[in-house]
């Protein structure tokens, strides 16, 4: 009888062992929900500014760098002084405890020290730290310089922190706070009625996004649908632009509805542009930014897909393998990996959630899945700021091996950049592929670079690539010009890594683009340039397509006809045409569409999807297409990295930026070598354009009228040469208004140059604005900052200066005859007044 108790014993020993060593092979843990632990919680301490009653411009620390500190200056916040110019800080203490402080403070561009002052700490509450500063170089009405604050931490490491102070006396912040948040409450409340003060609700509810809201959106949008939203935290605010009759700012909040009988999260921001005029505040823009917070529980599973909830486009994206079973995606700044057979989600790599204002972190940094294989691996891409690990507090771009067997996540590569996190984004970003024996390519500063993902070797690929490659949507394929060699493109395939040089004797040629793997590309007309009297335009003669083994599949060249610009699409190259007539000006004809690859337009069983509902709008999830068990989903913890430091580091500077960058509530949203494009990217949205660290362009900001003096014509003809020669007599009137040009002959600068814009480079040199093709309400900003701006009419054959405007006309100065005219910018009539003459305007800053 004892042996068969012993038996028995045994028996019931050996099924429990064999059942736990069973859940723990496969990382499952019977009754429990899915919970995941974060990557690596954020260390550096978060700094806000104390004005009045509000805390504002929540930062995330830099490590300090070595050498300058201008490229780190970034355009995130403004803070505003109180009447005594004092600055309150609060710093919330995380893992590092600070054992001092210190701040500096520069002029605009970064280059001046107006003082130099060490802080003391005052604690204020559990792990909370208050600083107050009172810089003795004081900020005068209306000037803003660049504040700097070094926190000295337990473990020997100094947190750089910068944002701009401003001084403006008078400027009514409490008095727009208040209108915004008034706003805000009706859209919670559906109050309708009163948000007809505000909105203009033109738009339609078949376009119906919540994602994005605007002053145009209807009622329902505007009032969150079907969504009942509760506020859950705090709210905190951002200000982007200060003046003394406009502020342009950003509430941040987490709101929580009940949907099912599950709590939703959301992560909302509430940009806001007004403006005071007569003692009153007009909302001259508004935007909601609303994404849902990816649940790590069952809320997430729907009977047939993942529910990835409201989100932005951009953060989103999905890869399977070949059987279908296992998905990878990205979302709410996380990637996860989904395996269908097994009912199992895993958290691949994400950081904290739950930080005060982590959605304002989550844009300093992108996540990207490059490639998974059928073992369900993972290559991916983070570029951007670090928040925490071996890389806190710095910028660069980290290239990972997920490997799913092992639930374990390896860095193969950290390029670090000496520069701010919108750079590292923006340079990291667009070339990055994962061949599939393991190697990784990525480009910088004009060079391409490829690591082995076994042996941690880094090799050049190719030099002196073009700032910005062709790339194929997939980024299997890259294309550039060669330097110096202007009949030559190469073409890198990345799948198989060889290089391919494309040579075509005897042309110029450009690469334009992709279609999938076919390479688009441009011949230039043989005489390089057609001159449009005073200014240059570069026009193509023939555009082909070449297939992936380089055979020429496509071509399109007319007679007489010249291709102006080419807009790439998915699956066609959209060509803009000129036609060259007699007089030697030139007519726009219709667009002409080039297609080549047959693509497969297949629906895919598995697939991302959006879709709208009576509730939820803009809303995507991963579509299985069968059934997904709800009842028990299982979650593997992520595992900590194998290594946290990377077998490759490399330094690289942050080179060459582009000159024009464009923002729009707090976001860059464009960077240019050329003007006109940054404007016109934010033009709409009241944007700011800066110049390094200073405001290029700012279209909210402007007095509503404006009236130059220009100078008398007779004293000017009496000066020219030939007072018959409008482009003489318009550079003259310039040379005299502007104080500070170049002592130079302009008959003989006419004689050497045919470009407006190299003469007027030659007057005034870096002064010189380049506003070509702006719209002539874009320009209006400059006669703002009481400059002129010379404008070209009749086919660019005429030269005159813009000097003033209105609520609807801008003026315009006929140097020649001495008359002033006013052109109606509201109707357009100013526009196709300039638009023949390739909308070509020049000012002074």
């Amino acid at each position: 009888m004892k042996h068969v108790w012993l038996r028995y014993f045994l028996l019931v020993l050996l099924f429990i062992l064999l059942g736990v060593g069973y859940l723990i092979f496969t990382g499952r843990r019977s009754g429990e929900k899915m919970t995941f632990r974060d990557t690596q919680p954020e260390a550096f301490p978060l700094v806000s500014f104390l004005y009045d009653k509000y805390e504002m411009n929540t930062l995330y620390g830099y490590a300090k760098p070595e050498g300058s500190l201008a490229a780190y200056y970034v355009h995130d916040t403004i803070c505003p002084m109180n009447e005594d110019h004092d600055i309150t800080i609060r710093v919330r203490e995380n893992s590092k405890d600070v054992i001092g402080a210190y701040f500096q403070l520069y002029d605009m561009a970064g280059e001046r020290l107006y003082e130099e002052q060490e802080l003391t700490l005052t604690k204020d509450g559990n792990r909370i730290l208050k600083i107050e500063c009172n810089p003795t170089n004081l900020l005068g009405q209306g000037e803003e310089g660049l504040f700097c604050l070094f926190l000295k931490l337990d473990d020997g490491r100094e947190a750089f922190y910068s944002t701009r102070v401003a001084y403006y006396e008078g400027t009514p912040l409490d008095e727009a706070f208040t209108l915004s948040t008034s706003m805000i409450e009706a859209m919670l409340s559906k109050n309708t009625i009163s948000l007809q003060q505000y909105m203009s609700f033109t738009g339609s509810d078949a376009q119906m996004n919540l994602n994005h809201v605007t002053l145009e959106s209807t009622p329902r949008q505007a009032t969150w649908a079907g969504l009942e939203p509760r506020v859950s935290t705090e709210r905190t605010l951002r200000i982007y632009e200060i003046s003394a009759t406009q502020i342009e700012f950003s509430w941040l909040y987490t709101a929580n509805t009940t949907e099912n009988a599950k709590e939703i999260y959301y992560d909302v921001e509430e940009y806001f542009s007004i403006r005071r005029r007569s003692e009153k505040n007009y909302i001259l823009a508004y935007e909601r930014f609303m994404q849902e917070k990816f649940p790590t529980d069952d809320r997430c599973m729907g009977t047939t897909s993942i529910l990835l909830g409201i989100q932005d486009r951009d953060n989103v994206s999905m890869f399977k393998d070949a059987s279908g079973k296992k998905v990878a995606f990205t979302v709410d700044h996380a990637v996860y990996a989904y395996n269908y057979t097994n009912n199992e989600m895993t958290q691949v790599l994400a950081f904290d959630a739950g930080t005060v204002n982590s959605h304002v972190r989550d844009r300093m940094y992108r996540v990207k899945i490059l490639n998974m294989n059928e073992n369900g691996d993972l290559n991916l891409a983070m570029s951007g700021y670090f928040p925490s690990g071996s890389h806190e507090g710095e910028c660069g771009l980290a290239l990972y091996y997920y490997d799913n067997e092992h639930n374990a996540l390896k860095e193969v590569s950290f390029v670090r950049l000496q520069g701010s996190y919108e750079s590292a984004i923006e340079k990291s970003s667009h070339l990055l592929y994962a061949s599939d024996d393991g190697l990784y390519y990525y480009e910088f500063g004009g060079v391409i670079y490829s690591i082995d993902r076994k042996s941690g070797e880094s090799q050049v690929v190719a030099r002196d690539v073009s700032d910005r490659p062709c790339v194929s949507a997939d980024g299997a394929f890259a294309a550039w010009d060669a330097s110096g060699e202007p009949s030559v493109i190469y073409i890198l395939d990345m799948a198989i890594g060889r290089i391919h040089k494309f040579e075509k004797p005897g042309e110029e040629i450009t690469a334009l683009g992709f279609i999938e793997h076919d390479l688009v590309y441009s011949v230039w007309a043989k005489t390089d340039y057609k001159t449009v009297v005073f200014d240059d335009v570069r026009l193509m003669k023939s555009v082909h397509i070449l297939d992936s083994e380089m055979n020429e599949q496509m071509s399109y060249a007319k007679d007489s006809v010249y291709i102006e610009s080419v807009d790439m699409e998915q699956y066609s190259a959209v060509l803009h045409r000129v036609r060259e007539l007699e007089n030697g000006t030139f007519e726009q004809l219709s667009e002409d569409v080039l297609t080549y690859t047959e693509h497969d337009t297949k629906n895919e069983t598995i697939a991302l999807k959006v879709s709208g509902s009576n509730i939820k709008f803009n809303y995507y999830y991963i579509n299985f297409g069968k059934a997904i068990s709800t009842s028990q989903i299982f979650g593997r913890n992520q595992s900590r990295l194998l290594s946290n430091e990377p077998r490759t580091a490399t330094l690289m500077p942050d080179d060459a930026h582009d000159r024009y960058t464009a923002y729009y509530a707090g976001r860059r949203i464009l960077s240019s070598d050329d003007l006109a494009p940054a404007i016109e990217a934010v033009y709409d949205s009241m944007g700011v354009v800066l110049e390094g660290h200073e405001v290029a362009w700012s279209r909210g900001s402007r007095n509503l009228y404006v009236t130059l003096t220009m100078p008398e014509t007779a004293k000017l003809a009496e000066e020219a040469m030939d007072p018959k020669d409008s482009l003489e007599m318009s550079l003259l009137t310039m040379k005299q208004y502007e104080k500070g040009a170049a002592d130079v002959n302009i008959a003989e600068m006419l004689v050497k140059n045919t470009s407006v814009v190299k003469m007027m480079q030659e007057l005034f040199g870096d002064r010189m604005v380049n506003l070509s093709g702006c719209s002539t309400t874009q320009i209006l900003y400059y006669m703002h900052l009481r400059h002129p701006v010379l404008a070209l009419t009749d086919n660019g054959r005429h030269a005159v200066v813009l000097y003033g405007y209105n609520s609807v006309y801008v003026y315009v100065y006929d140097p020649v005859t001495g008359e002033k005219s006013r052109l109606d910018f509201t109707t357009g009539a100013a526009d196709e007044y300039f638009e023949p003459s390739g909308n070509l305007f020049i000012s002074i800053r």
